[in-house]
Formats: structure tokens, sequence, C-alpha cells
């Protein structure tokens, strides 16, 4: 039995106070949700009853997350927040794994051998950072920057939750719910890219610090590791279709 018009308005209502954030999760699950309804319908129950049965399924879902406070969610809302934790749970495992076949395989020849020619060709000076008014500043700046990177690293929500519940967020919040096109894995993906910079800003932060000078031997070490992070991150998105270099096709 097909749904009528106003039956499919009350639906969208419903899933438009659920407050979805991915489009593609809103029309995915309403499509299922109508299928589950007809289906039921087709076994002689009314769309009322029919709608309470599959709302109530739907409604026994449950999910804790952090995002500045411990809230709960329920139904639809907290299905997407756990496919949300399961891509960026799962994402973060293959990211790390990639990192470490780096030094686990036959590739940290490779990495060994860029690290000599840094070492090389390297223009040899001695850098010296140091905690100057300039560097006050800076670490002032990059500190906080450094620890609202990690919190979205870190987050088990993902990227575009952790956004809009965050200080930045707020400021930028409406009343209206707000799509975004992208699909939950590739924000999921994208989140990667915050682990590189993350990476370079405490290395620099922990050389000022500290006012550690580095000798030749440092600055082709913390090259070779800041490709390493670059080259994987890269590679990783390529690997995920999220970039793709058609040039490389025939």
């Amino acid at each position: 039995m097909k749904l009528t018009d106003s039956q499919i308005a009350e639906i969208e209502k419903y899933f438009n106070s659920c407050e979805l954030t991915f489009k593609e999760f809103y029309d995915e699950m309403f499509d299922h949700f109508c299928s589950e309804i007809e289906y039921k319908m087709n076994e002689s129950k009314s769309f009322e009853e029919s709608f309470n049965e599959v709302h109530e399924n739907f409604n026994s879902y449950k999910q804790k997350v952090r995002l500045g406070e411990i809230s709960e969610f329920y139904g639809l809302k907290a299905l997407e927040y756990q496919q949300a934790m399961y891509f960026d749970r799962n994402i973060k495992i293959e990211y790390f794994k990639n990192l470490a076949n780096n030094f686990l395989t036959s590739k940290i020849l490779i990495w060994l051998l860029i690290g000599l020619l840094i070492f090389k060709f390297l223009p040899y000076a001695t850098i010296n950072f140091k905690l100057n008014s300039l560097g006050s500043f800076t670490q002032g700046f990059s500190i906080p920057l450094n620890i609202f990177l990690a919190a979205f690293i870190i987050e088990k929500a993902n990227l575009v939750e952790a956004f809009k519940h965050s200080t930045l967020g707020s400021l930028f919040s409406t009343k209206r719910r707000v799509f975004t096109d992208y699909s939950l894995k590739t924000v999921s993906v994208f989140k990667i890219v915050l682990i590189p910079i993350s990476a370079l800003i405490f290395i620099i932060q922990f050389v000022t610090l500290f006012e550690i000078q580095m000798d030749k031997v440092s600055q082709s070490i913390v090259f070779t590791l800041t490709i390493l992070m670059l080259s994987t991150t890269l590679n990783f998105f390529i690997e995920k279709k999220i970039l793709n270099f058609k040039i490389f096709k025939a």
C-alpha cells in the first residue's frame, strides 16, 4: 500500500524534528522508514498503528556522546551518531595502520633514503626558536589552536557535529536544521587531515618552549617525519577516492 501525500508529510515532520545533520543519512533512513510503514500497512494495519510501531523501533536506539558535556540522544539522531562513530573509529585505525606500515615493512628503507638525501642536500642553518615577544604571541595563539584541533581528532562524534557543538560553532548556529551533502564516511576521512597539521604545530611548540637548538640531523629527522605524515595522509585520501588524480589515468 502506497503512502499518501499527507502521510508522507507527517513522516517528514517527524524526521525534521530529529535535527539530522547528513542529507545522505536523512534520505536513506526516510526511504527505509516509509518502506517499513508500507510493509506493515500491507498487513492490514492502519497508518497510525504502523507509524507508531516503526517509530518505536527507531526510538529504541540510544547513544551517549561527549560534546563539551555528556549528551544522550535517542532515535534517528542516536543512529546517526552510531554510524558516524563507527566510521570515525575504523578509519582512524586504518590510517594509523598505514602509518605504522611505513616503519614495520621494507618501506622504512625508502624513508631512510629520503632522510639521508635531506641530510645531504639540506642547507644547514642552526635553528633556535626562542620565546621572544613574537614567539610568545605565536605560542599564545597556537597552543589553543592545537588543543582545538586535538579535540576534534579525539572526539568520537563526527567532525561536523563536533564543530556544531563547539564554542566556535555556536557563533554560527541557527534555529533551522542545517544539512551537509557530505556522507558520514567522507567527513570521517577528512578528519584525518587534522592529524599531521596538529603534529606539526605540536613539534614547533615543543621546540620553542624548551628553546631547543636543532642541528642538521634533527632538522633532517623532522623534515623526514613531516613528509612521512603528509604522504601517508595524501595516499590515504587517494585510496579512499576522496582525491582522484585523473591525470594518472590513461
